[in-house]
């Protein structure tokens, strides 16, 4: 996600750009869902997406540099760019959730609600465990992403070069991975929800279960990157996508039918991941859909942080007006809210730039 939330890559991957556009609408369509069976459905296909963001993050989070001094300064744009994306969303939510509980409750509800916000116990799990439950539940890939940056980062200034760090193989991700995997499983059957009061999804939905591994492994892609593309062809690509997408359809179906609920993560998710980053990786100039490539390229951190409130938004003027009693209307929502959001990227994006070009003509003027 543009770093991946930062707008730098320096490879003009097409494929690249097609498929984080597709998670970008993945990512709405998870956040605001299609009802019933077939919200499950689109919602656990969609699954891909978060962990395909953290992927990218993994792969261009260093450039070819052999100087280690490179890397160090590297790590470190990234964190303080992460951080003041992280500290704007944040900001910003706030002052959503404070004006939607004022039009909701008046202003003392309000303010109830912003103390309740920055109460210890809620802080604990949100710092931790990335918990933005009471925020914006997305928000935890910032910070998620931010800590997997200063891990790296610490990692390399402790052990004099990356090439020697122990803790980033392939190991480690599928330690990780497989804890995330088998305890949301075993948890699930047991039917256990909370553990001390916190969902057993923050447990394990966070940066050391789900983002470091997935980065750790973009990491390493990266850096064998020749090695894995001559074992990995074009058949095994497509075979393992079509895999992975049916036994994602199932998995998802089979959830939602046993419990009503869905997964972070299923077992068809890996295949779809990772072969579609291999894929993208061996054809990076495929012709794709120019505005979902469009949406990879451009608009992916707008949409990824505006969209949350969007669909709030829209949930309560369809509640407030009964268009929320319209079957129909509730299958077109997430389109919608897709649509507004993309709309909105690119309206911003032609005003800066309008903007920019109106300072510019006004120094050549004077």
């Amino acid at each position: 996600m543009k770093d991946s939330c930062v707008n730098e890559k320096e490879s003009g991957n097409r494929f690249l750009y097609y498929s984080e556009g597709l998670a970008c609408i993945g990512v709405v369509f998870i956040h605001c869902t299609f009802p019933s069976w077939p919200g499950a459905l689109i919602c656990g296909l969609c699954r891909f997406a978060v962990p395909l963001f953290f992927l990218v993050s993994g792969y261009y989070l260093f450039r070819n540099d052999t100087n280690e001094e490179n890397q160090i300064q590297r790590i470190l744009y990234k964190i303080r760019h992460i951080s003041f994306l992280l500290l704007l969303s944040v900001l910003l939510y706030i002052l959503w959730n404070f004006f939607c509980e004022f039009l909701k409750s008046g202003y003392v509800a309000a303010l109830q609600l912003l103390g309740q916000t920055f109460q210890p116990s809620k802080l604990l799990p949100l710092l931790i465990l990335n918990d933005f439950s009471d925020i914006g539940g997305h928000l935890w890939f910032l910070e998620a992403l931010l800590y997997t940056y200063l891990i790296f980062g610490a990692v390399i200034c402790l052990k004099k070069g990356s090439r020697t760090c122990h803790l980033f193989c392939w190991r480690t991700v599928v330690i990780l991975l497989g804890i995330h995997v088998l305890a949301r499983m075993i948890f699930a059957l047991a039917g256990i929800d909370q553990i001390f009061e916190i969902p057993v999804y923050i447990w394990f939905r966070n940066w050391l279960f789900f983002a470091l591994p997935f980065v750790i492994a973009g990491y390493l892609i990266r850096q064998n990157e020749n090695s894995i593309m001559q074992k990995v062809s074009v058949k095994h690509v497509i075979m393992l996508l079509t895999i992975g997408t049916v036994l994602t359809v199932a998995e998802s179906l089979l959830v939602y039918m046993l419990t009503r609920d869905d997964r972070e993560l299923y077992l068809g998710s890996f295949l779809m991941i990772f072969s579609m980053f291999f894929y993208a990786l061996r054809f990076p100039h495929h012709s794709t859909i120019p505005w979902i490539e469009t949406i990879g390229r451009k608009y992916l951190l707008f949409v990824y942080i505006t969209h949350f409130a969007v669909s709030e938004a829209a949930g309560i003027l369809m509640e407030k007006s009964g268009l929320d009693q319209i079957r129909l209307l509730n299958y077109v929502k997430p389109i919608m809210v897709a649509a507004i959001t993309v709309s909105g990227a690119v309206l911003c994006e032609k005003t800066v730039h309008s903007i920019k070009q109106l300072k510019t003509e006004r120094r050549k003027s004077r």
